[in-house]
């Protein structure tokens, strides 16, 4: 799987990553990882820092995180994010925080760089499930926002900041905190899981899905009392999209699933503590063809 930034090329096979000067396509250096099958890696978005995430152990969740900019990818640390192997990673817009879930798929972890400590945990539900992909707000969300895509269906959507806590919630912690320091780490996930504020099943439930957060958008269709899915069809509605003013207390979300159907929701209200945000199907198409499926503006 080809992995690009400004300054990187990478490219990650079974067993190894091949990082190459995008300018010049010139091999700077080969990363050699545990048997990799499934190409799992995460490269910042940003130019700076050019940090890339990957699987240190394919029978535990370890990671590294390489400096791409040094040396071609300099060790910058190693995470003992999970005990089971990694199912997925994804870096915040700036290369703050990087976000990882294990095949088990009942936590996701969020680590703030540079020194891989773990600034959130985050309870996806009670029984296993595959987290197929991992998603960050765009710049202007404060608190960030982080999607995580399952295999039941569902996409969850988490708020990065830490809850208020009560006097025996703090009791809880501090208890947590003491056992976590002769136990294990994951006590603290255990005694404080911190749930969704928002979750949407997906109209086709069980098939694999990627999905991204965005800043709200437009057609030029919606402007002149159209809307997704009219007669210009899908095609023509999403070349027509233009990003709106940020507006903090609204993301889009788009999903894409391996069936070819692609969705567009709206979750308004972001911080509306109960009964939570507002989230509504914007649009429903077929990459498989040219005429949107339902229309929703």
């Amino acid at each position: 799987m080809p992995l690009c930034l400004i300054h990187r090329l990478v490219a990650v096979l079974d067993g190894r990553a091949h990082i190459h000067a995008l300018q010049t396509l010139a091999q700077l250096r080969i990363i050699e990882t545990p048997l990799n099958p499934k190409a799992l890696a995460a490269l910042t978005p940003s130019s700076e820092p050019c940090l890339l995430a990957l699987p240190a152990s394919n029978t535990a969740g370890v990671l590294r995180v390489y400096d791409l900019l040094v040396d071609g990818g300099h060790v910058v640390c190693e995470i003992q994010a999970h005990k089971s192997p990694l199912a997925a990673m994804a870096w915040s817009h700036n290369g703050a925080y990087l976000a990882t879930a294990s095949t088990t798929g009942t936590v996701i972890r969020v680590y703030s760089m540079p020194h891989a400590a773990k600034a959130f945990s985050f309870r996806r539900g009670t029984y296993p499930a595959a987290i197929h992909c991992l998603a960050f707000s765009p710049e202007g969300y404060d608190p960030p926002l982080l999607a995580a895509a399952s295999s039941h269906g569902t996409i969850h959507l988490f708020r990065l900041e830490q809850p208020h806590k009560s006097a025996a919630a703090a009791a809880a912690s501090a208890a947590a905190g003491l056992l976590s320091a002769v136990m294990s780490y994951t006590v603290t996930d255990m005694v404080e899981p911190q749930r969704a504020i928002a979750n949407i099943r997906l109209p086709c439930a069980g098939l694999p899905a990627i999905c991204c957060l965005q800043h709200p958008v437009a057609t030029s269709a919606a402007a002149g009392g159209g809307g997704f899915g009219s007669a210009g069809g899908a095609s023509s509605g999403l070349s027509d999209m233009q990003t709106l003013p940020e507006e903090t207390d609204e993301v889009s979300l788009v999903v894409a699933t391996a069936g070819g159907l692609l969705y567009e929701y709206s979750i308004e209200d972001l911080h509306n503590a109960a009964p939570g945000p507002k989230c509504s199907l914007g649009g429903e198409w077929t990459l498989l063809g040219s005429t949107g499926l339902s229309a929703g503006l």
